[in-house]
C-alpha cells in the first residue's frame, strides 16, 4: 500500500488532469467511506462521491486497492470515475480493483450503470464468489458496466478505457449509447463480452481483447465459453468504428444481428478471431465492412464465415485471411443480400489442400475480387456468384467436354492393350502391369466451379484390382479430384455413380487420368454414360461436400470386411459385399448402402436407416423366388 504522501501526489496529479478534462470538481473516494482493504462494502461510499461529483460534474479518484461493491452503482451524467492509469495483466491484487458481488444468479442487475457523458477509466472487475476455471457451470451474473435504460433517452458520450473485465460473466452492455467511447478494453466476459444495440450516433471503439485471462485452454470452465460464449454481438449501430479487435476461445466471435431494432452500419478494422466455433456469423447485417485481419476456426470441419438465410444487406469482407477450417472456409446461405470478397486469402492450416474455399447454398449475390483461395478458386454453387467480374456456371450447367466418351481421344501409356470403344463409353483393359490413359481437357470447356462427376461402371472379372480415376494438371500434378476403388470381387453388376468434384483450377492445362491394375490376370473395366456438370447445391449438401469431396476411400469400409467402395450417390456411400449380411462394425450414416450377390428369394442388399456404429440396417429390393 502506497503511502499517505504518496496517495496525496497521486491524488493531486489525478485531480490536475481530471479537472483539465473533464470538471472542475475532484473527489476522493476513500475520503467517502470507501475501503481500499476490500473488508467493508464500499457500495454506499462510491455513491456519496458520485453524487458530491455530479453537482457540478467532476471526478472520483480512487486510490489503489480493491473495492467492495454489493449492489448497483450509478454513474451520473458528466462524471469519470478515474483509478489507475494502467490495468494489470491477469493480477487482481494491484492497481484498482472493484471486488463485485452485484447480480448474482440475476441477468438484469449491472454492477456500474452508466448516464450520458459518463465514464470509467483504470480499473479492473473481479467477482469473487463466481466459480474457478475447474468447473464447467458458470454463475450467472448482470452485467459488468451497462447504460441505464430507465432514464428514458439516449445514453450519449459514454467513455470506457483500461479496464479489465477479468472474470465478468457478461461484460459491457452500451444499448442507447450513442457516441461512445471505448479504448483499451481487456478480459475474458464468461457469456457475452460487449453488446451494441440502438445505438444512433457515430461511435468508436478500439483495442478491445478478449483472451484466457482467467480460464486457459483446455479447463472445464474455458470449454463452457467455446460451446456458450459470444465475445462481440453487434446489433444495430449507426456508423460504429472498430480497430484491433480480438477475441479467442469463444462459440461466436463477431455475430451480426437485429435484436428487434435494426441491424448494423460498421466499419471495423483488424478483427480477428482464434480458436472460436464460429469466428464470423451474420444473421442480419445493414452495411458492414470488415477489413484486415483475420478468421481462424477452432474446428477445423467448421467454416471461418456463415450467414443466416436473409442477411438483407452488404458485408464486405477485405484483406483478411481465413485459416482452420480443413473443408470449407465460408458458407453463404442467405437468400438475399450481398456478401463481397476484396482481396482475401483462404488458407488450409497444416494440410496442402482444401476441399471448399467458398460454398454459395442460395440466391445472396456474392462477389470474389482478386486475392487467393486455397491453390485456386474451389467453389460449390454459383447461380448469383463471380470471380474477377466472371460469372460462375449456373447450377446444373452440362460442362461435359467434348469427346470424352470417344476411345481415340486417350492416349495410353503403359500396361498392354489399348483404351477401346463400347456402345456410350470407353473400355479399360487392366493387367499385372500399371496402365494409365489420359484424356485432354480442351481449353476452355470447363470454367472453375464445383461440378458433379456421374458415371456408370462395370467390370469383367473377379481378380483383386487397383483402380483410379483423376483430374489433374497435364504433367500429373496437383491432383484436383480422385475416386478410387480397390477390390478383391467383381463390380459385374452395373454400378451407378455419382460424386462431387472440383474442377477447373488448371482449366487450360488438365487432363482426366484412369490407371489401375490387377495383382494378378487380366480385366476389363467398361466406363458409359459420363458426363460433368455444375452442381446443384440443393440437391448436395455441405455435410455430403465435407464428408465425401470426390473420393470414395477404402479406408472408409470395415477392413474385417471383404468388400469394395464402388460410388456415391448425393454423398452416400454404396458398398457392394459378397455376403448377404448387414457391416458389423464401422461408422455409417443414413442412406448407405451395403449391394449383396443376388440370389432368389433374398434382399438386393441393405440400407442404412439409423447413423451409428454399425448402425441400424434394413433390406431393400426382395427378389422374387
Amino acid at each position: 500500500m502506497s503511502t499517505n504522501s504518496e496517495l496525496i501526489a497521486q491524488q493531486l496529479m489525478g485531480a490536475l488532469e481530471a479537472q483539465r478534462i473533464w470538471g472542475n470538481v475532484v473527489v476522493n473516494a476513500v475520503l467517502y467511506g470507501a475501503d481500499p482493504k476490500g473488508e467493508r462494502d464500499s457500495t454506499t461510499a462510491i455513491q456519496l462521491a458520485i453524487n458530491a461529483a455530479s453537482l457540478l460534474g467532476g471526478t472520483v479518484l480512487f486510490p489503489p486497492g480493491r473495492y467492495k461493491v454489493t449492489s448497483t452503482i450509478r454513474v451520473k451524467p458528466y462524471v469519470l470515475l478515474k483509478g489507475s492509469d494502467t490495468i494489470s495483466d491477469k493480477d487482481y491484487t494491484k492497481g484498482v480493483v472493484f471486488n463485485v458481488y452485484t447480480g448474482e444468479n440475476d441477468l438484469n442487475t449491472a454492477a456500474f450503470l452508466l448516464d450520458i457523458s459518463s465514464g470509467m477509466a483504470g480499473f479492473t472487475f473481479y467477482y469473487p464468489k463466481q466459480v474457478d476455471p475447474t468447473s464447467s457451470t458458470p454463475t450467472p451474473y448482470g452485467y459488468t458496466i451497462a447504460t441505464d435504460l430507465t432514464k428514458g433517452y439516449n445514453i450519449d458520450g459514454v467513455y470506457l478505457e483500461n479496464i479489465m473485465l477479468l472474470n465478468s460473466y457478461n461484460g459491457i452492455n452500451l444499448e442507447t449509447g450513442g457516441r461512445f467511447n471505448l479504448r483499451n478494453i481487456y478480459g475474458q466476459p464468461i457469456s457475452t463480452g460487449l453488446y451494441i444495440d440502438r445505438i444512433f450516433d457515430v461511435a468508436r471503439a478500439e483495442h478491445i481483447h478478449f483472451w484466457t485471462f482467467y480460464a486457459s485452454v483446455g479447463t472445464n470452465l474455458f470449454n463452457w465459453i467455446r460451446q456458450n460464449g459470444r465475445a462481440f454481438d453487434i446489433n444495430q449501430c449507426d456508423q460504429i468504428t472498430g480497430v484491433d479487435w480480438f477475441a479467442y476461445g469463444y462459440k461466436d466471435g463477431f455475430h451480426f444481428d437485429d435484436a428487434g431494432n435494426g441491424s448494423a452500419w460498421a466499419s471495423i478494422f483488424g478483427a480477428t478471431c482464434d480458436n472460436t466455433e464460429r469466428p464470423c456469423y451474420i444473421n442480419k447485417c445493414n452495411f458492414v465492412q470488415f477489413v484486415g485481419g483475420s478468421l481462424i476456426t477452432a474446428n477445423l470441419d467448421k467454416p471461418s464465415i456463415t450467414t443466416g438465410t436473409a442477411i438483407d444487406g452488404e458485408f464486405t469482407f477485405a484483406d483478411q485471411q481465413y485459416y482452420g477450417g480443413n473443408t470449407i472456409g465460408a458458407v453463404i446461405s442467405s437468400t438475399n443480400g450481398r456478401v463481397i470478397f476484396d482481396n482475401c486469402v483462404f488458407k488450409p492450416d497444416g494440410i496442402s489442400i482444401k476441399v471448399i474455399d467458398l460454398v454459395v447454398e442460395s440466391t445472396c449475390r456474392v462477389v470474389v475480387n482478386g486475392g487467393i483461395i486455397g491453390s485456386g478458386y474451389r467453389v460449390f454453387g454459383g447461380d448469383s456468384l463471380s470471380i474477377d467480374g466472371v460469372p460462375y456456371l449456373p447450377s446444373s450447367t452440362d460442362v461435359t467436354p467434348g469427346g470424352m466418351m470417344t476411345a481415340s481421344n486417350w492416349t495410353r501409356t503403359g500396361g498392354s492393350g489399348s483404351v477401346a470403344q463400347i456402345t456410350n463409353g470407353i473400355q479399360i483393359p487392366l493387367s499385372t502391369s500399371t496402365f494409365a490413359c489420359t484424356f485432354p481437357i480442351p481449353t476452355g470447356s470447363i470454367r472453375q466451379n464445383m461440378c458433379v462427376l456421374e458415371f456408370d461402371i462395370q467390370d469383367s472379372e473377379t481378380h483383386d484390382h487397383f483402380f483410379v480415376m483423376e483430374f489433374c494438371r497435364d504433367d500429373g500434378l496437383n491432383q484436383i479430384a480422385a475416386i478410387i476403388g480397390a477390390s478383391n470381387m467383381s463390380i459385374s453388376a452395373l454400378t451407378h455413380i455419382k460424386a462431387p468434384i472440383w474442377l477447373g483450377e488448371f482449366a487450360d492445362s488438365m487432363v482426366m487420368r484412369i490407371y489401375g491394375f490387377t495383382y494378378a490376370g487380366t480385366m476389363n473395366v467398361n466406363i458409359t454414360n459420363m458426363k460433368v456438370y455444375a452442381a446443384d447445391p440443393a440437391k448436395l449438401t455441405t455435410r455430403q461436400i465435407e464428408s465425401v469431396y470426390g473420393r470414395i476411400k477404402p479406408s472408409a469400409v470395415p477392413a474385417s470386411q471383404s468388400s469394395f467402395p464402388i460410388g456415391v450417390e448425393l454423398g452416400k456411400r454404396i458398398i457392394k459385399y459378397s455376403s448377404g449380411a448387414a457391416p458389423t462394425n464401422g461408422s455409417w450414416v443414413v442412406g448407405d448402402t451395403v449391394v449383396f450377390n443376388p440370389v432368389a428369394g433374398a434382399y438386393s442388399g441393405k440400407k442404412c436407416t439409423v447413423a451409428g456404429s454399425p448402425g441400424t440396417w434394413k433390406g431393400y429390393g426382395l427378389i422374387e423366388a
